[in-house]
């Protein structure tokens, strides 16, 4: 789990990685002094419900008891591990996407041999990434874009909304659904809180401000179409098959 700022907005990311680099990075979740894994660890107790400590948590009137284990590995420690027969190189374009929003800075580049690998080699390839960050900023920031206003529009419907890929018509399609709260309302005002905070300190809410620092503005140039814009012969799959019963309302389609 990592934590970063992208396009005026806090992201928490939970995200897969295949391994680290034996190293002393390791870190006693309990003791650790890296500031930015204090940064992580307060924006978690944030969103925590229960204590953060190392004892058995027991829940009022619940059998179920939480015990906090394991280590914290350092973010420059982490790999990603990628495998191909060796005819077949894989090129860093490839992966750099996937590295870039877990800020995973190392790689490893596996190639077999009618399926024997010699020893891979671990490679640092944060440089790389910097530089397709660099490369990349106007879909990065159409991204930001597209993000801001999927939650805009679900903001707009009370919050309960499913997003989906029409692969057809190569839409994003969200979609109202009636759904009960899942927790009670003081737990969600705590929350609500600390977005009015950040909100109100937040001037520029369409920056986009990658890991590395650059800044700039949305272009504005995502494209919003009501359902009633849509053309082409293919329509969402629930148009062929009708709604499945989570779903209530169709409230934009995306380009």
């Amino acid at each position: 789990i990592i934590s970063y700022r992208f396009g005026g907005l806090n992201f928490i990311v939970r995200y897969e990685t295949d391994g680290y680099v034996d190293t002393d990075t390791r870190m006693s979740s309990s003791s650790s002094k890296d500031p930015k894994s204090d940064s992580l660890s307060s924006m978690l107790e944030s969103l925590s419900l229960s204590p953060t400590n190392s004892l058995p948590i027991t829940t009022p009137g619940s059998k179920l008891t939480v015990k906090e284990e394991g280590q914290m590995i350092s973010l420059e420690s982490t790999l990603e591990l990628k495998t191909r027969v060796i005819h077949k190189r894989i090129e860093i374009q490839e992966v750099a996407p996937q590295l870039w929003i877990s800020q995973t800075p190392k790689l490893v580049r596996a190639y077999h041999q009618r399926g024997t690998f010699p020893v891979p080699e671990v490679e640092d390839v944060a440089a790389d990434i910097k530089t397709w960050e660099e490369d990349n900023q106007i879909l990065l920031r159409k991204l930001a874009a597209l993000i801001s206003k999927i939650i805009d529009v679900v903001k707009g419907c009370g919050g309960n909304a499913i997003v989906k890929y029409d692969r057809l018509g190569d839409k994003l399609v969200i979609w109202k659904v009636d759904k009960k709260k899942m927790l009670p309302d003081d737990l969600y005002s705590m929350w609500d809180d600390v977005a009015d905070v950040e909100a109100s300190s937040d001037n520029n809410v369409a920056a986009v401000k990658p890991v590395n620092g650059t800044e700039g503005k949305v272009d504005g140039k995502s494209a919003v179409f009501s359902p009633g814009e849509r053309k082409g012969k293919h329509g969402s799959a629930t148009d062929r098959m009708g709604s499945p019963p989570w779903k209530k309302d169709l409230l934009e389609v995306l380009n």
